[in-house]
């Protein structure tokens, strides 16, 4: 297995671009992971629950293989944070994890088809979406690839799966691509149905902890891409960002409270938070380079050495 280690110049703090904002208001008390190329590689970054609580988000970055990092996913019960990299062809999922101080183990290559795999809630098989004879279709593994199991044999194009918090139901996308539905299906195959349908392109599902709603992006009202949440229960779906420009990717805080999404609102691709019951957005980079794909992680799962001063700051 080969391994990194981020302690000989893989840490980095980014740049005093970032705006340190001000004032004291109800945050997140967790960290929060992300994919940057402000170092102009493409790599992941984390902003430590304290900047949350402060204002002054001063993203680290997390590895530094000299490929592409990206696709980072939280995967508490089995390895840690899982990412992909392009350390090797084809770009192979890595985990570092909880207790491994920026060590990061290969688990095997990416089986998925242009995205990265979800993880059953125990830890000990992902969910991907893979090329099929009837078109995309999704399956199951262990996390080294084996022991696949094929969930879905409809055919059609289906993508971005993610797995319920009780692991039983997988949320995902289906359709062409542009005008994308949501459905349902367990993980066992059975009891398939749509979540929704139209013409809008429903992407990016996520579940809430509670396993009760579904954060999705949608270009359903017509303007720009929005955040909206589906209530499992009733089917009402509420705008959570309503904002003209473009808002993708959500990740939903691990108490239920917060959502990260990657915007173009700024002018530029930065993240940006808003509350799961409603609210302002704010930002929380503000970076000439692209920000995007946020994934929450328990504050200080990561185990980080401290930074070197930022020159200036």
């Amino acid at each position: 297995m080969r391994r990194w280690s981020w302690t000989a110049a893989l840490l980095v703090v980014a740049a005093c671009g970032d705006a340190e904002r001000a004032g004291r208001t109800e945050s997140p008390d967790f960290d929060l992971v992300f994919y940057s190329d402000r170092s102009g590689n493409g790599d992941l970054f984390l902003i430590p629950a304290e900047g949350f609580r402060t204002g002054a988000f001063r993203p680290i970055r997390l590895m530094g293989t000299g490929a592409p990092d990206y696709g980072p996913r939280w995967v508490p019960e089995g390895p840690g944070l899982v990412f992909l990299t392009g350390v090797e062809q084809p770009d192979a999922l890595y985990a570092m994890a909880p207790d491994g101080e920026g060590m990061a183990v290969r688990l095997g290559s990416n089986p998925a088809t242009d995205e990265p795999p979800a993880f059953t809630p125990d830890g000990t098989r992902m969910v991907y979406a893979a090329a099929s004879d009837e078109g995309m279709d999704l399956y199951s593994s262990d996390l080294q690839g084996s022991d696949v199991r094929r969930i879905t044999d409809d055919g059609g194009r289906k993508v971005q799966p993610r797995v319920s918090p009780d692991g039983s139901w997988i949320v995902y996308g289906t359709g062409p691509d542009g005008s994308q539905d949501m459905a349902l299906v367990r993980i066992d195959g059975t009891e398939g149905r749509r979540l929704t349908e139209g013409e809008s392109n429903d992407g990016h599902p996520t579940w809430t902890p509670d396993g009760q709603g579904i954060v999705f992006d949608s270009n359903r009202v017509g303007v720009g891409t929005d955040i909206f949440h589906l209530d499992m229960e009733t089917g009402a779906i509420r705008n959570l960002t309503n904002d003209p420009g473009i808002d993708l990717v959500p990740a939903v805080s691990p108490d239920g409270r917060w959502v990260a999404f990657g915007s173009s609102r700024s002018g530029n691709w930065d993240l940006f938070l808003v509350p799961l019951a409603g609210g302002t957005a704010r930002p929380i980079t503000a970076s000439p380079t692209f920000e995007g794909d946020p994934q929450w992680i328990p504050a200080g799962a990561i185990r980080l050495p401290d930074p070197p001063e930022e020159p200036g700051s």
